[in-house]
């Protein structure tokens, strides 16, 4: 009986899904789908979602080659084109200045992208959310030191460029330093 239950209660949120989810209340997006993606966009950006597929694709089969493991369900993706779009998806969880976030309990990617934008920044910021995810995703979402998660954020993302090379030469030589303990509150 318990199983024919729950084979009932799966069948009907099959036939008659119902949204739970706030993000598709106030905007109309396209879907895209891949084996391992979903991605949500606007009609005006086809062209890039068909790039996007494309390097996600090829970036996930990468990592998980080589470190991480694989995600059971697809993960969502989402492309907004205006602030208050991204600030909605994100729940506020992202500063003003953020173009990315991975909600890792939800397992979505949020981006904030111009359509117009060069495809080697958004590739960049797409990897970046990326490498969230499955890092989480491979430690079964214990909780990871926030340090460690954006620094191999930034690693795999090839991120870390002379800007911050610069910028830890001069905390080294101004023995202004955060000590990794501290560096949560920071980065929060």
């Amino acid at each position: 009986m318990f199983k024919f239950s729950l084979y009932l209660i799966f069948l009907i949120f099959y036939l008659f899904p119902i949204s739970l989810d706030f993000a598709q209340e106030e905007t109309s997006y396209s879907v895209w789908t891949e084996q391992n993606f979903l991605i949500f966009y606007h009609p005006q950006a086809k062209k890039l979602v068909k790039e996007l597929a494309k390097f996600y694709n090829l970036k996930y089969k990468e990592f998980i080659q080589q470190w991480a493991n694989k995600i059971n369900s697809p993960i969502t993706i989402y492309l907004t084109t205006s602030p208050e779009e991204f600030k909605r998806l994100t729940r506020g969880s992202s500063p003003d200045w953020g173009e990315g976030v991975a909600l890792v309990d939800r397992n979505w990617i949020v981006l904030k992208v111009d359509y117009q934008a060069d495809l080697t920044k958004i590739y960049r910021i797409a990897t970046h959310e990326l490498v969230h995810l499955l890092l989480h995703a491979s430690v079964n979402n214990t909780n990871i030191p926030r340090w460690f998660d954006e620094g191999w954020a930034m690693y795999n993302s090839q991120r870390w460029q002379w800007q911050q090379v610069l910028s830890l030469g001069r905390a080294i030589i101004t023995n202004s330093l955060i000590p990794l303990e501290n560096i949560d509150q920071v980065l929060r």
